[in-house]
C-alpha cells in the first residue's frame, strides 16, 4: 500500500476531491505541524545559505523571490520537472522554502493533481514537510 502522509486539513480534503483512480491505494495520516510563524525574510535568509548546481532550480529560485503569494511560489513550483533535479539540490531547495512554502505548494499541487506520479510527488514533499516541522520542533 502507498502511503500518503502528515496532510493537513486543508489538504486532506483537496485529496478528497481527487478522482477515486488517483486515490485508490494512499493512506493519510494527518500532519502534526501547522504554520510556523516562518516569514519571507527567513526563506530569503535560508535562500541565500543553499548552493543550488541545478541550473532549474537556481532559476525557480530567483523568480520565487518576486512571488507574493503562496499560491504564485506554488505555481512557479509546480513547472519544475522534479524528475530530472538531483536529489541533494531539491533538498536544499525543501530547506530553504521551509515548512509554510510548503504547505501552499502542497495544496496548489493537490487541486492540480491529474496523474499518479502528481500523486507520488505530493506525497513525498509532505513528508520532506514533516521532517521539516519536526527538526523545528527539536530546536
Amino acid at each position: 500500500m502507498n502511503t500518503l502522509y502528515f496532510l493537513q486539513i486543508s489538504e486532506k480534503a483537496a485529496f478528497d476531491r481527487l478522482p477515486d483512480a488517483l486515490k485508490e491505494g494512499w493512506k493519510i495520516a494527518t500532519s502534526a505541524g501547522g504554520k510556523t510563524g516562518d516569514t519571507p525574510e527567513r526563506c530569503l535568509l535560508r535562500a541565500s545559505l543553499i548552493r543550488l548546481h541545478d541550473p532549474v532550480l537556481r532559476n525557480f529560485l530567483d523568480k520565487a523571490k518576486t512571488c507574493n503569494t503562496e499560491k504564485e511560489l506554488a505555481v512557479l513550483f509546480s513547472r519544475i520537472d522534479l524528475g530530472s533535479v538531483h536529489p541533494d539540490d531539491l533538498l536544499e531547495l525543501v530547506f530553504a522554502l521551509g515548512p509554510d512554502a510548503l504547505s501552499g505548494i502542497i495544496l496548489q499541487l493537490l487541486t492540480s493533481a491529474k496523474t499518479d506520479q502528481d500523486v507520488l510527488g505530493i506525497a513525498a514533499l509532505s513528508f520532506l514537510r514533516e521532517e521539516l516541522f519536526a527538526a523545528s520542533a527539536a530546536s
